[in-house]
């Protein structure tokens, strides 16, 4: 199976299958298919974007004593930190962290 996308002012979706190839128009035509999108590629987009600012790190911590039945923010001023409430008392933690030298 194969998908296709022609741009324009009335979209239309190409799906071939098994040899025979079905043209649907549209109003609307939303691909979400991720951060790497092929459909964005097909329909001739330009990618542009912010260089990287922050770091997401996370743990998952066992035995810690943070509430079952709620997620939880801690933030100061140049911390934050979230915990995720897991099953056996487990709990996953994330902290973003600015870049000092982000990359070219």
């Amino acid at each position: 199976m194969g998908v296709g996308v022609v741009p324009g002012h009335a979209p239309r979706v190409q799906v071939k299958q098994d040899g025979d190839v079905e043209e649907v128009s549209a109003r609307l035509v939303v691909a979400a298919d991720g951060r790497g999108s092929r459909v964005r590629s097909w329909a001739g987009f330009t990618v542009s974007q912010d260089p990287p600012r922050l770091f997401v790190g996370g743990v998952l911590l066992e035995g810690a004593a943070a509430p079952a039945d709620a997620i939880s923010l801690f933030q100061s001023i140049h911390r934050t930190a979230i915990l995720y409430p897991q099953r056996g008392g487990r709990v996953r933690a994330y902290g973003p962290a600015a870049l000092r030298h982000p990359p070219r």
